[in-house]
């Protein structure tokens, strides 16, 4: 047994010296690198380069484990390849790193590894190549952008904050706006019930409060900028330049009138303050007018709209009114008559929602409403309005057939009504929301209005490819010398190799090839001192080329005309491939961004 466990001893003994020995011979070690170990670039590596201490065989290089991670992402390496001298290594990186601390792993067969980092600062870096008269590419030359004309940073995600504010701003509108209508024509004894004066001044607190956030946010998303700065009532004035910002502009401004106004609601009541009070609600609700621009028949919609808005509001500040003053407890025979004259007014209301409505959907939809998001949300919303209808005429029935005789609001038939109420504004609630869905959405025949105050392009191409390949290029100012290029990549969602070619028909000539450094939907600037120098007039060709993670995408090519600076010369908007379809692009410099 001795001997036994004594062969054992020695058998480990000689195993752990000829590892030891074999490690001594194989062991491999990084003496430099390209980045530097612990160096901190500017301009985005194009490949990973090792020199090694001892010689490699290819089927060392080939069998290799080479990893690159940055900020724990990791980054696309091409196959590493063995150079001529025995001891360098080089991959390809197929993506830009993102900044940050970026760790290059490396592993051989013969059980060596190590690991090396370097710090990445890139400010949206633009590989810019000139190619030769043949389209060859003889030289590289690597451009930096400065943070200042780069917009690659996406738009801040702001639409369900903007949704929710947006409804929760129809409501206390509503209540506001529509509460004194109830009063002004079915109601005037409720300017003195301390209950709705209270109701009405929350109201109009709360509606200003509301619309003030939703400008704040909206701001932000137009500026691309965060919600403490958008505070600045300067940037505020970015809304006037859409239909949509400036109506929202508008009502904030009348609702802070309107909620003045509220604060004794009597005023409404008074002749003397009638027509200014009647004036400023009239205001706010045209400025609802311009929420929806575009379709058919724009300023047919624009009117309907109006009106579709004028009974929304009136209806549902009536059923809020209702339910949350007129039945919170028993009272005299004007809160009976307050109700019968309700139940008069809301068929009408009823009926006016239900017709103007049925006009958008004809001029904003179409025949669309199974084929588009839009229409479907549409026809969710029609379910709901009819339940809606059904609610209000069983409780229209209930008014006029069990309040008839009676001479006071009981207890009794206020639990009864209150149930109905209460499934009336929560069914409100529910449209409203719907409502606010559908404005954060396009309808088929709505054409997307941008900003009127835009940087004018010369030269716009929307280039559109059967595998969903979808970019935009806006050239300015599209004369002889230094242009600038804003390229906005839509589709795929995911792209590698991203690059764009300017290629002359001047065969003397030299063109250049673009490397875009995005990844994702987005835009790259290229601003006029970064080298995009076009030194030749006439018909140039453009051609863009991608891949994702299944293969190259189609190419895109369209052709552009550079005029001499003297001249004026009218570009082609013909289509150079049957791959694409080039239609006049409108132009924006803001990031596009796909949902």
């Amino acid at each position: 047994m001795k001997r036994f466990i004594l062969l054992l001893l020695c058998t480990f003994g000689v195993a752990a010296l000829a590892g030891e020995a074999t490690a001594a011979t194989q062991s491999n070690s990084v003496v430099s690198s390209n980045p530097i170990a612990n160096e901190a670039v500017t301009v985005a590596p194009t490949q990973i380069q090792m020199v090694f201490q001892n010689p490699l065989t290819a089927d060392d290089v080939a069998q290799m484990g080479l990893s690159l991670a940055c900020e724990k992402a990791l980054v696309s390496l091409g196959p590493p390849q063995l150079a001529t001298d025995g001891v360098s290594v080089t991959a390809p990186l197929t993506q830009i790193p993102p900044n940050g601390r970026c760790n290059v792993s490396w592993a051989l067969p013969d059980g060596s590894k190590g690991t090396f980092s370097f710090l990445t600062e890139i400010a949206a870096a633009i590989t810019t190549t000139t190619l030769g008269p043949d389209g060859e590419v003889p030289t590289t030359i690597a451009t930096t952008q400065t943070p200042v004309d780069e917009i690659a940073t996406k738009p801040a995600r702001l639409g369900g904050p903007i949704g929710l504010l947006r409804l929760l701003s129809y409501l206390l509108v509503s209540a506001l706006v529509g509460g004194l209508l109830f009063m002004l024509l079915v109601w005037p004894e409720g300017s003195h019930n301390q209950t709705a004066i209270r109701y009405i001044r929350l109201s109009g607190i709360g509606a200003v409060l509301s619309l003030l956030l939703l400008v704040v946010f909206t701001t932000a998303q137009i500026t691309n900028s965060g919600i403490i700065s958008s505070l600045n009532p300067t940037d505020w004035f970015e809304l006037l330049n859409t239909a949509q910002g400036r109506g929202l502009f508008i009502r904030f401004l009348v609702t802070i009138a309107v909620a003045a106004l509220a604060l004794n609601p009597e005023r409404v009541i008074d002749p003397e303050f009638q027509v200014p009070s009647l004036v400023a609600i009239a205001v706010l609700i045209i400025s609802y007018g311009f929420d929806r621009a575009g379709g058919r028949l724009y300023a047919l919609g624009v009117v309907v709209a109006i009106v579709h808005m004028a009974f929304v509001i009136a209806w549902t500040g009536g059923v809020l009114l209702v339910s949350r003053v007129i039945l919170s407890k028993p009272g005299a025979e004007d809160l009976l008559d307050a109700l019968r004259g309700w139940s008069r007014l809301a068929t009408t209301l009823t009926a006016g929602v239900v017709i103007t409505g049925f006009i958008q959907v004809g001029r904003l939809d179409g025949w669309s409403l199974i084929n588009s998001g839009h229409g479907r949300l549409l026809l969710t919303k029609i379910a709901a309005v009819l339940f809606l209808i059904f609610i209000e005429f069983a409780l229209r029935n209930f008014i006029q057939q069990r309040l008839s005789k009676m001479t006071a609001l009981s207890m009794s038939a206020i639990l009864t009504m209150r149930k109905a109420a209460t499934f009336q504004m929560s069914a409100t609630v529910v449209i409203l929301g719907m409502s606010s869905w559908l404005i954060s959405m396009r309808p088929p025949n709505v054409v997307p209005q941008q900003a009127k105050e835009q940087s004018a392009y010369a030269i716009n191409r929307d280039l559109i490819g059967d595998d969903g390949f979808h970019v935009t290029l806006s050239i300015t100012p599209g004369n002889v010398g230094n242009n600038q290029a804003l390229i906005e990549l839509f589709t795929p969602k995911r792209i590698q190799n991203f690059t764009i070619k300017f290629i002359p028909s001047n065969p003397t000539a030299s063109g250049y090839q673009i490397y875009v450094p995005i990844t994702r939907p987005g835009g790259a600037l290229i601003g006029t001192d970064l080298g995009l120098n076009l030194k030749s007039p006439g018909e140039w060709k453009v051609e863009l080329t991608g891949a994702t993670t299944t293969g190259e995408l189609s190419p895109l090519t369209t052709s552009i005309i550079i005029a001499d600076g003297i001249t004026v010369t009218t570009e082609p908007s013909g289509v150079t491939t049957s791959t694409i379809s080039d239609v006049a692009a409108t132009t924006t410099t803001t990031v596009a961004a796909t949902g």
